[in-house]
C-alpha cells in the first residue's frame, strides 16, 4: 500500500504552537513500543498507484487554528475557504467550505489517474496556507486537517530564532512521515536552494537547533526564497522521495509540506 496523504495530524509546540503531527505509541505490556523506540516503516518506497485510480475521490478534514500556548487548545475554523489546485495547470480543480466545527469535503475528479494537488486554505484575519501532499492523491481520506496561523505564531516562530522576517521570503514547515504515517526520528530535512535558517522540532514540541529530527519528524525553514523549492530527507542513507513545492512569501502564507518514503 502507498504511504498515506497525511499531510498535517495534531500536534503542537509547547512554545511555538505548530501542527506539527505526532502520532503516539500505544503504553502498556502489550503495547507496540514508543514511536522513538520504533524504526521507521520505509516498505512502500517501491509501491505502484492503483491503477485505475477512483474517480471521484472525495477528501475531507478540519481546519482549525492552533492555540498560542502549549495550555491553549486549538479552534476550529468556520467559514474558511479550501481550494484544490491543480499545479501544472494554475486552475482550481475542487473547492469547499469548512462548518461550524472547521470539517470540509472536497470532491476532486481524477479521470482515473492519480492527482497533483495542493491546498489553498483561506479564512478571514489568518495568514492563508499552501499545503503539499507528500504524494499524488489515490484514494479517499478524512482525516486531512490544516492549521491556520496568524502573524502571532508567526511571530513566535521568529522572536525565538532571533530572526527578522524579510518581506518578501517565506517560512516553509515539512513533515516526514513513514508509510504508517507515523513520524520519522532520526532523518535530516533540507531543501534546494537553502533557507537563511533551519529549526527541527524537538520531541518536547519545542523549536530547537538540532541536526536531525526528533519524535515529531519536523522542520522549520525560515527566511526561504520565494519561488520553487526541492525538498530532500534521508534517513540514515535512506533518501525519501523528492518533492518540488512553490513557496509563497511570509505576508501572503505558511507553506506546509509532508515527505514519505
Amino acid at each position: 500500500m502507498l504511504p498515506s496523504i497525511r499531510p498535517l495530524v495534531r500536534s503542537y509546540l509547547l512554545l511555538v504552537p505548530f501542527a506539527l503531527a505526532a502520532c503516539d505509541g500505544g503504553s502498556g505490556p502489550d503495547a507496540s513500543p514508543p514511536i522513538d523506540a520504533r524504526q521507521p516503516d520505509l516498505s512502500c518506497a517501491a509501491d505502484v498507484f492503483p491503477d485505475p485510480v477512483p474517480d471521484p475521490i472525495v477528501l475531507s478534514g478540519e481546519v482549525f487554528q492552533p492555540g498560542l500556548t502549549g495550555s491553549m487548545q486549538d479552534a476550529p475554523v468556520r467559514g474558511a475557504t479550501v481550494r484544490a489546485w491543480d499545479p501544472l495547470r494554475l486552475t482550481i480543480i475542487a473547492f469547499g467550505t469548512s462548518g461550524d466545527d472547521g470539517r470540509y469535503d472536497i470532491e476532486l475528479p481524477t479521470g482515473g489517474d492519480p492527482l497533483s494537488t495542493v491546498f489553498e486554505v483561506t479564512a478571514p484575519l489568518m495568514l492563508d496556507a499552501l499545503a503539499y501532499l507528500p504524494t499524488a492523491v489515490f484514494e479517499e481520506r478524512d482525516d486531512i486537517d490544516v492549521a491556520l496561523f496568524t502573524q502571532q505564531h508567526i511571530d513566535a516562530v521568529m522572536t525565538f530564532a532571533g530572526i527578522t522576517p524579510t518581506g518578501s521570503k517565506g517560512m516553509l514547515v515539512v513533515k516526514l512521515f513513514d508509510c504508517e504515517a507515523v513520524p520519522i526520528e532520526g532523518a535530516t530535512i533540507t531543501i534546494e536552494p537553502p533557507p537563511l535558517d533551519t529549526l527541527y522540532v524537538a520531541g518536547n514540541g519545542l523549536p530547537s537547533y538540532q541536526s536531525e529530527t526528533s519524535s515529531q519528524g519536523a522542520a522549520i525553514f525560515l527566511d526561504v526564497e520565494r519561488g520553487s523549492v526541492i525538498v530532500n530527507a534521508d534517513y540514515k542513507g535512506t533518501a525519501m522521495r523528492s518533492n518540488t513545492i512553490f513557496v509563497e512569501r511570509l505576508g501572503s502564507a505558511v507553506t506546509t509540506a509532508a515527505v514519505v518514503p
